[in-house]
């Protein structure tokens, strides 16, 4: 059975610590949740995986699950505001075809926000996942089911990643707090290091479409030749390995 394995960043425990009341905190509860759902469903052995699929109640359970934290954490957006709040506006690109951007109050914020992007990514990735073991079988829901599930799973993580994408601007700092292109380099190496995860969350989720990946793969790469910071030229081998 394939283990989908979701990393917690240091930085995301420290936040929660310090401010228990915050997104990050309601984040990292969440990500306990994932690993948990995760620990039992990897508890069950391969030879059982059958009778996983054969018993409605216990694969309706492990959706549900699923579903419970992934509508959590999707409600976050609207729980947050001032300085949580998501800017959006958009540049023209080097063609001259507008492109869309987020912007944030800080790196920090927009850090945190990549953070509940990729969380969601995960736990959809895993799902899907566990959709393909099932499928296999031929036992559980009618193959409409699984591909309603299935899509919808998708759509989340192609919203996710694109999303972190649109984040990138910000965080290298070519766009500032106020949505207008800059080229500082104040704050780059904390914006570039707060990608890192998101990035190759997106690199490494095979249900994300190729457009997203090379953006993820060349950023890494940006980050890592052009800005200097080591750990996304490990994390670009790691990923090719």
């Amino acid at each position: 059975m394939r283990n989908h394995q979701t990393s917690l960043p240091g930085s995301l425990q420290w936040l929660s610590k310090q401010h228990p009341a915050t997104l990050a905190a309601s984040i990292l509860a969440e990500c306990i949740n994932i690993q948990e759902l995760r620990l039992h469903f990897f508890e069950i052995p391969s030879r059982s995986l059958e009778v996983f699929a054969e018993d409605t109640p216990l694969w309706t359970s492990v959706v549900d699950a699923v579903e419970r934290i992934d509508t959590r954490l999707a409600q976050l957006a609207s729980q947050f505001g001032g300085r949580w709040d998501i800017h959006k506006t958009s540049l023209p690109t080097q063609a001259g075809k507008p492109t869309a951007l987020d912007y944030y109050h800080d790196i920090q914020v927009a850090k945190v926000w990549n953070q509940r992007r990729s969380t969601r990514i995960a736990l959809h990735d895993f799902l899907l996942g566990i959709c393909e073991e099932v499928q296999v079988l031929h036992r559980v829901r009618a193959n409409n089911d699984l591909a309603l599930l299935r899509r919808r799973s998708v759509e989340v993580i192609e919203s996710m990643s694109a999303e972190i994408c649109a984040s990138i601007p910000f965080h290298l700092r070519r766009i500032n707090a106020n949505g207008r292109k800059c080229s500082s380099e104040a704050q780059q190496v904390a914006g570039a290091c707060a990608l890192i995860w998101p990035l190759e969350t997106i690199a490494k989720c095979r249900y994300i479409g190729e457009d997203h990946r090379l953006v993820a793969r060349a950023t890494l790469e940006e980050i890592g030749h052009a800005i200097g910071v080591r750990q996304a030229t490990r994390k670009l081998s790691e990923l090719s390995g």
